[in-house]
């Protein structure tokens, strides 16, 4: 998680959270057809922090984020 855009992992915790405060409980959201829908401006984080790598390079692609937390969530 250290090498994730920050903005990734504000989407997760966001998401959680959402989820959360509406009353659901995350584990009840697989058959529930829920859809993630956010958007996310381009980063420079990756640059900032060199290149640590492959694995990186995916926490730092902004446009994945929405697949990370459906992912994450179990969607």
């Amino acid at each position: 998680a250290g090498l994730m855009d920050p903005q990734q992992r504000l989407a997760l915790l966001l998401a959680h959270q959402a989820v959360e405060d509406a009353g659901y409980a995350t584990r009840h959201l697989a058959d529930a057809g829920t859809a993630v829908v956010l958007a996310t401006s381009p980063s420079s984080y990756r640059a900032a922090a060199g290149d640590p790598g492959t694995l990186s390079a995916l926490g730092n692609m902004t446009f994945g984020a929405p697949a990370r937390v459906a992912h994450v969530l179990g969607l």
